[in-house]
């Protein structure tokens, strides 16, 4: 073994002559505890991921009903509302309207009714002036055929007596024709010349009679004839106004009960589109309850999974405080003077080897800025310097290391809780941001002797910068969602 004690002795010299601390390589024990403790790690950070992603889903699900629950509140409160008022004035308007015309249309026929009343009882007054008159008119042709018949019958009575008077003079001058011709000549004469006489009397009277008669028989039929004439002219008037007033009623009833009609069907369709607004109110105000409804069921969802993580949170604090309990306290050296610090074990010459035997070369660690010329720089970000691990050597034997990573463990923990909990929600990246993850790596240059821990970090594009929110050092960072830890033998100088 004396190349290995040679290559202890010359890295223990190395170590002293530029300020670094020398230990073993980690044990397998710690490695597979750390290896357990990044896996259960890794599990709730891709849990805590999906419930934030979950939340983030939920939350805006919720925004988007209250957006439809406002847009139906306005619709209903405004337009529904507007549209029934609009509805119902023109309605009203429609309706006060037909009322004016079907009360004008009313006294318009109750003018014409009264008129039409008037008319026909000027009509019965003359059909009963022209039935006094047609009584008249009998009565004076009974009486004129009555005189007509008594002056014919005085007639041939006249002539009765006439023949008969005659006929005396005939049996008187029969009888006296006996003494002598000349006597009964001269008898003749004179008789003759009587008999004419009373011939032309009676028949001059006679004719005298019959043309008073047949003039006033005429005088009087002429009359009634006038005022017949008179009567049927004023009858044809009558009736003409009648049909013209059963004209004007037939139309007038037609109008009236095609406005009773429209005014009907209006009504029916009034009422109908009143009812369609309401069953529309009915069925808007169910579709309403069911969206909050929802809406509370989310809410209650949304409040099950914030109680869920914060009892994640609890679980996270109390294992951290377990873990810092469990773990021995440790003596730190933070940049350590320039003089040989390391503390080392006379009997252990034993050099450091890597944890990869398979590889002796130098691991690299990763540079986030892509930056290779300076690979082993510090980190200029203050929460990512207090993040480094700080690497302690007790005075042992065996130059056993035990490394504190509870400052690490908890830096994490505390971004992964308060940036979740406490930073906006939409500032969280997604699930492909967070695939990208988060690597952590701890390299040890060969050439240096200082032993360190550094954690780099390679984060995908985020989609926005959490602000911090608390004191806590890991407050402004981003949700890591990956992180992977390498311990060779040999680290960088801090």
């Amino acid at each position: 073994m004396p190349e290995h004690q040679d290559l202890s002795a010359s890295n223990a010299a190395m170590g002293d002559a530029s300020g670094f601390i020398l230990i073993d390589p980690i044990n397998e024990e710690f490695l597979n505890k750390r290896s357990n403790e990044k896996a259960e790690l890794q599990q709730l950070n891709s849990r805590f991921a999906s419930y934030i992603e979950k939340i983030r889903s939920l939350k805006q699900q919720n925004q988007e009903l209250i957006v439809e629950v406002e847009s139906m509140r306005s619709f209903t409160s405004t337009s529904i509302t507007e549209m029934r008022t609009e509805e119902m004035n023109k309605l009203t308007h429609e309706k006060e309207t037909l009322t004016s015309e079907i009360s004008s249309v009313k006294v318009e026929r109750d003018k014409l009714q009264t008129r039409l009343e008037q008319e026909i009882r000027l009509k019965e007054e003359a059909e009963k002036t022209c039935d006094d008159l047609r009584k008249e008119l009998e009565a004076e042709k009974q009486k004129l055929k009555k005189e007509t018949e008594e002056l014919q019958k005085k007639i041939e009575f006249e002539k009765k007596v006439h023949k008969q008077e005659v006929s005396e003079l005939k049996e008187k001058v029969r009888e006296t024709q006996t003494p002598g011709s000349d006597e009964t000549d001269m008898s003749k004469s004179e008789l003759q010349v009587v008999l004419e006489g009373i011939r032309e009397n009676y028949e001059r009277i006679a004719a005298e009679n019959i043309n008073k008669a047949e003039t006033l028989y005429k005088d009087q039929i002429k009359e009634l004839n006038k005022t017949v004439s008179e009567n049927g002219e004023e009858l044809t008037e009558a009736q003409q106004k009648i049909k013209e007033l059963n004209g004007q009623i037939s139309i007038l009833t037609s109008e009236n009960s095609s406005l009773k009609s429209t005014t009907k069907e209006m009504e029916d369709r009034h009422k109908t589109e009143r009812s369609k607004l309401e069953s529309n109110i009915i069925q808007i105000k169910g579709e309403m309850a069911n969206q909050l409804f929802k809406y509370q069921k989310l809410l209650s969802v949304k409040m099950a999974l914030d109680v869920e993580i914060n009892f994640y949170k609890m679980l996270l604090e109390e294992e951290e405080l377990r873990i810092g309990m469990s773990t021995p306290d440790n003596s730190t050296v933070k940049n350590p003077p320039a003089g040989p610090t390391a503390n080392t074990s006379p009997g252990n010459n034993q050099p450091e080897q890597p944890d990869d035997p398979s590889d002796g070369q130098e691991p690299e660690t990763e540079n986030p800025s892509g930056n290779n010329d300076e690979p082993n720089a510090a980190p200029t970000d203050p929460d990512l310097s207090r993040e480094q691990s700080e690497m302690t050597l007790p005075p042992s034997d065996d130059q056993s290391v035990n490394v504190d990573i509870s400052i690490q463990k908890t830096t994490m923990k505390e971004r992964l809780i308060e940036t979740s909990i406490i930073g906006d929600l939409d500032s969280i990246p997604s699930n492909q941001d967070l695939s990208k993850g988060e690597q952590s790596e701890m390299t040890l240059p060969p050439s240096d002797g200082q032993k360190t821990l550094k954690e780099d970090k390679t984060i995908g594009p985020p989609k926005a910068e959490a602000q911090p929110t608390s004191n806590n050092p890991g407050s402004g960072l981003k949700h890591p969602k990956k992180s992977s830890l390498k311990f060779p033998g040999l680290f960088k100088k801090s």
